[in-house]
């Protein structure tokens, strides 16, 4: 797997799937929601303030809701779910343990 740019995120390229995991869990100043847009920006190959400013997460999730829909839950039984959505052409994938799976989409298929 390859490095990506972003120093703040640990994210990680697989050719055999062709997409992207991030593991936000090791950066501890950044929400779920800001690293998200961050790694997709910078996979889309876009710059992450215009990306901010023309076409921000919060315009297709309720951030807050997102981020405290995978905050740790001390004691609490962790649920079984996994979120996907699209957000800059790319196919989101946020998992219970706060693994993120970005791959680049090709079409309509999810």
């Amino acid at each position: 797997m390859n490095q990506r740019s972003v120093p703040e995120l640990d994210i990680e390229y697989s050719p055999t799937t062709n997409s992207y995991t991030l593991r936000p869990k090791t950066t501890d100043n950044v929400a779920l929601s800001s690293a998200i847009t961050l790694a997709v920006a910078d996979i889309a190959g876009e710059d992450v303030r215009t990306v901010c400013e023309d076409d921000p997460l919060s315009d297709y999730l309720d951030l807050e809701s997102l981020d405290a829909l995978f905050e740790p839950r001390d004691g609490r039984d962790e649920f079984d779910c996994v979120l996907a959505f699209r957000y800059l052409g790319c196919v989101v994938s946020v998992r219970p343990d706060e693994t993120v799976v970005i791959s680049p989409s090709h079409g309509d298929n999810f």
